[in-house]
């Protein structure tokens, strides 16, 4: 029963990443892009409107189910994402931005901070829809947020101090 009930739920996740919105957005913005096609003036307009909405309804959204959900009860199993993603994440990249790839001072920095964002209001999302961990990735979404502050205002010092343009 448990294989029946695993299976069923792989076949969702399948069938949700291809019917998925961002999914198709993306793709569909990526076929365009390479294919050199603008978006109609009329789309374009109403998604750069729609853009403006997006994140404040999002972290909404999670900031909403963190009132049902505690905080604290879901600590533990938030804790390594967070960690591998505000601390290991940025660590990662600069190695290889810096010592594999060679990228120059100011590439290395846009990557690494790039890297230093903090886990996507997406992982909630996903958990939603699925009915799946939902406290926990409030949880991770949340802590990664409040961590990125700091990690994110230590790189940027960290920059300005190296002597790097940050505009």
């Amino acid at each position: 029963a448990c294989g029946a009930s695993e299976a069923a739920l792989n076949s969702a996740v399948v069938r949700g990443l291809f019917t998925n919105p961002f999914i198709i957005a993306l793709g569909t913005g990526l076929v365009l892009n390479r294919l050199g096609l603008p978006l109609p003036r009329v789309l374009d307009q109403i998604t750069a409107y729609m853009q403006q909405a997006v994140e404040p309804c999002a972290l909404f959204s999670v900031g909403a189910s963190l009132a049902r959900y505690h905080l604290a009860g879901d600590l533990r199993p938030a804790l390594l994402p967070v960690i591998v993603k505000n601390l290991l994440m940025p660590v990662l990249v600069f190695a290889c931005a810096h010592f594999v790839f060679g990228l120059s001072a100011q590439w290395t920095m846009i990557v690494v901070l790039m890297a230093a964002q903090p886990v996507g209001v997406t992982l909630y999302l996903f958990a939603e829809r699925y009915g799946v961990a939902r406290s926990v990735a409030g949880t991770t979404v949340f802590l990664s947020s409040v961590l990125s502050i700091f990690t994110l205002t230590l790189l940027l010092y960290l920059y300005q101090r190296a002597g790097l343009p940050l505009h």
